[in-house]
């Protein structure tokens, strides 16, 4: 069990997983498969799905964090479920995914202005910090701005910088930073890599 019953009344913090701290509450019921935190003030508006960070503050050792998803929320309750440890969660680099997405992007100018050039692509590799798309244009160069769609649970546009260009077959293929998220974007992003993630220790499992 990750969470030990004990741990019931412990005082927590949950955070987004940009560190951006949701509640700070006690650590009100520890199940097999969620666990239930009572917030000591108002909670903001927080969708299920959410990808949180849960810090529980053990008294004799370092705290224990883990991750999962947001199955319920209210203005003093949140329950998570799906919970792993963030240090093995935190091993992956944000689940970078080997994906096979066809999407497109849309190019910027010098000073970050939308152009009318759309690009078809074919994303390869998906982070939090990042994306990786194979394209048969070969004419963007590290440094360029650009936006990329990902459609996911639900599509967003994310906006990146090229970092790098290789060649990748008969095509080019370009690694790009996210630049700044917004919460629905990263949320959406992180649930989405999440579940893919534990969709692919479950095969893993079974083939055993």
């Amino acid at each position: 069990m990750l969470v030990e019953k004990s741990l019931e009344s412990a005082v927590c913090d949950i955070y987004r997983m940009n560190d951006n701290i949701v509640a700070t509450g006690i650590l009100e019921k520890v199940a097999d498969d969620y666990i239930a935190v009572t917030a000591t003030g108002n909670i903001p508006p927080i969708k299920p799905q959410t990808l949180v960070k849960v810090a529980i503050h053990q008294e004799h050792s370092q705290n224990l964090v883990v991750v999962g998803l947001v199955a319920d929320a209210s203005e003093r309750f949140v329950k998570v479920v799906k919970l792993q440890d963030f240090r093995q969660f935190n091993k992956r680099e944000y689940f970078r995914l080997n994906v096979m997405i066809n999407s497109r992007i849309q190019l910027k100018d010098r000073n970050g202005i939308l152009t009318e050039t759309i690009i078809p692509i074919k994303v390869r590799d998906l982070s939090l910090k990042g994306v990786f798309f194979v394209a048969k244009d070969d004419s963007l160069l590290p440094g360029d701005k650009l936006d990329v769609i990902l459609p996911l649970s639900e599509s967003y546009t994310y906006a990146c910088t090229v970092r790098r260009k290789v060649d990748y077959y008969r095509s080019i293929g370009y690694g790009c930073s996210f630049d700044e998220l917004t919460n629905k974007q990263e949320d959406c992003l992180c649930s989405y890599l999440f579940d893919q993630q534990r969709k692919e220790i479950m095969r893993f499992k079974d083939q055993k």
